[in-house]
């Protein structure tokens, strides 16, 4: 679908959105007609504006293909909080072969309360407004929070028995009954809210948001982060998800929730390395937590008992209220599994470098002699775990032969070890 404007001072002359210049026939009186296209087809337009349907000039007119489309249907596509004695209302750009076109359209059931899977067909009745639009109205009321798809094949054919272009599929989803246990899903599947019965006040439905329309608090927000020094806490890309709770009349909840409810948020683990690709410094996936925006004081906020599934790469926690959310990571502190390698250092066998590995995200590293002389600090701060060391002092000089000590130290734990160069 294109929208042709007049070019100006040629009268009857458009072009549509790509430069490509048309011309209607001079001869056309009706709403619906055919356009010359230079240097292409035939073509049908219609008129979005312009108050006599004879007179062209200044007129914006709208352009489709031969075949028929749809242009225009109810529900919207991705509509939620739709009402169980809901229809389906479709309209095309051109008169139908009504027998093909409810033999091409289908309801379906998709996705149950729980956000269980299914594949349930609705049963109704057609009915047609005009030879361009028809109504699909199910013969029973649609279940609370179960997400609906709508199917047009392209069998749905025109008067001229040209086939539908393309087809066409959209879902929505309908209202969620308060009183029993929901699940809300987001655009993206792997988002996901679940909501006890009663945790809202009465029937309603929910919008997951992949941005936050609170841009500004966000700014600040970080910029605080900044200030606290901490490298590795900070949001992680494309994990913010802004969610709103409305009643049934579309107003929206500012409400603290009555019962449990539980967000997943996913993130990005592709090669399953145990660090949420993207991210540097590199964020390690078991130290991810879901924060809350605090709009009164543009703060991040974390949410305590945040769990990290790491086969799923989703983070749950349990939320007492909506807001602006998003994942972060913090400092892994765990040095159980700190080592350094090769030990015994043997120069003549090609021996070039120390490798001091199962680090924590940050660390500091204090090489000494084995009377306690400090040789030389370094410094674990990419968050990979590991760090390479050139065996020399902090004069640049290598190492003579010996025993060292290594102690590595974070915020929280600490750990020593044995080093033993070989020249």
């Amino acid at each position: 679908v294109f929208i042709l404007t007049e070019t100006g001072s040629d009268t009857g002359i458009f072009r549509n959105i790509a430069g490509l210049p048309v011309k209607l026939n001079s001869t056309a009186t009706k709403g619906n007609f055919e356009l010359e296209a230079l240097g292409t087809e035939m073509v049908n337009v219609s008129y979005v504006d312009g108050n006599d349907p004879g007179d062209i000039s200044n007129d914006v007119v709208r352009i489709y293909p031969k075949e028929p489309v749809v242009v225009l249907m109810e529900p919207n596509e991705g509509a939620v909080g739709l009402l169980p004695d809901s229809f389906i209302r479709i309209e095309f750009s051109k008169e139908m072969d009504k027998t093909s076109v409810e033999a091409a359209m289908s309801l379906k059931a998709v996705r149950d309360k729980d956000g269980q899977v299914i594949n349930e067909l609705v049963i109704g009745v057609f009915n047609w407004e005009n030879d361009t639009t028809v109504v699909f109205q199910p013969n029973e009321p649609l279940n609370k929070n179960y997400t609906y798809q709508v199917i047009v094949l392209i069998d749905a054919q025109d008067i001229e028995g040209n086939p539908l272009l393309g087809g066409k599929d959209w879902k929505f989803v309908t209202i969620m009954e308060s009183t029993v246990t929901n699940t809300v899903g987001g655009e993206d599947e792997n988002t996901e809210v679940v909501l006890a019965a009663n945790a809202l006040p009465e029937d309603g439905y929910i919008r997951i948001g992949l941005e936050s329309v609170n841009q500004e608090g966000i700014i600040q927000a970080e910029s605080k982060l900044e200030r606290i020094g901490n490298n590795l806490q900070y949001p992680i890309t494309g994990t913010t998800r802004e969610l709103n709770a409305y009643d049934i009349n579309g107003n929206l909840y500012n409400i603290n929730f009555n019962a449990a409810v539980n967000l997943t948020i996913p993130y990005s683990d592709n090669d399953n390395d145990g660090i949420v690709d993207g991210t540097f410094p590199l964020v390690r996936e078991k130290t991810l937590a879901i924060h809350y925006l605090d709009e009164n004081n543009n703060l991040w906020v974390r949410i305590p008992g945040s769990v990290v599934d790491a086969e799923r790469n989703v983070v749950t926690a349990k939320v007492s209220h909506f807001s602006t959310f998003v994942l972060m990571g913090a400092n892994d502190t765990n040095l159980t599994s700190a080592y350094a390698f090769p030990v015994p250092f043997r120069a003549y066998q090609g021996h070039n470098q120390i490798t001091f590995t199962g680090l924590s995200s940050q660390a500091t590293i204090k090489i000494f002699t084995i009377s306690g002389e400090l040789i030389v600090t370094l410094k674990e701060e990419d968050g990979d775990g590991q760090l390479i060391w050139d065996v020399k002092n902090k004069g640049g000089k290598r190492l003579a032969s010996g025993v060292y000590i290594y102690y590595i130290k974070n915020e929280r734990e600490h750990k020593r070890g044995k080093l033993m160069i070989i020249k």
